[in-house]
């Protein structure tokens, strides 16, 4: 999990909450080891969920092994069900940590700093949570050969929408 939140450069992708929310104090928290935890565990959730949804590309058509259901599948001599059940629990178990992260964080004394902290631990949240809805909602993993009966049908085209002008 250590290497994953190295490999995945989503450290990179959580640097876009700062600017999002124009944070532009959080050097004065952002290496407390409650911050620094949450966002590893964040970038972990996040490679690992993407893991599940390209297992067909990576492993049964790129062959690499570099996939937490394909490690697990050679470690642990588990079944392909086996496998992905553990890569759920494991992305349910890191999901559990990130949230108890986000709620265990004490009040800051400095009302600003408490909330772009706060801004920033949902932000993480708000990634997680875009990344699965994103991979489920897009036609890009899914395929009918999928390993997974709910990514065998793809999804009709969403008509362009035009954009909201103010």
């Amino acid at each position: 999990l250590d290497l994953r939140v190295r490999d995945s450069h989503q450290r990179i992708a959580t640097t876009l909450i700062e600017f999002a929310y124009d944070l532009n104090r959080l050097e004065e928290f952002w290496n407390t080891p409650p911050i620094r935890r949450a966002t590893d565990v964040a970038c972990v959730l996040i490679a690992l969920i993407n893991d599940v949804f390209e297992y067909e590309t990576e492993v049964l058509e790129r062959h690499s092994h570099f996939n937490l259901i394909a490690l697990m599948m050679k470690q642990y001599e588990l079944s392909f069900a086996q496998a992905v059940h553990e890569c759920i629990s494991l992305i349910n178990k890191q999901l559990a940590v990130l949230d108890g992260l986000i709620s265990d964080e004490p009040p800051l004394a400095d009302a600003l700093l408490h909330k772009q902290r706060n801004q920033y631990l949902q932000g993480l949240r708000d990634q997680v949570n875009g990344m699965w809805h994103w991979h489920y909602s897009t036609n890009r993993y899914r395929s009918p050969t999928s390993p997974f009966p709910e990514l065998r049908t793809f999804l009709s085209e969403v008509p362009n929408r035009q954009l909201l002008t103010a």
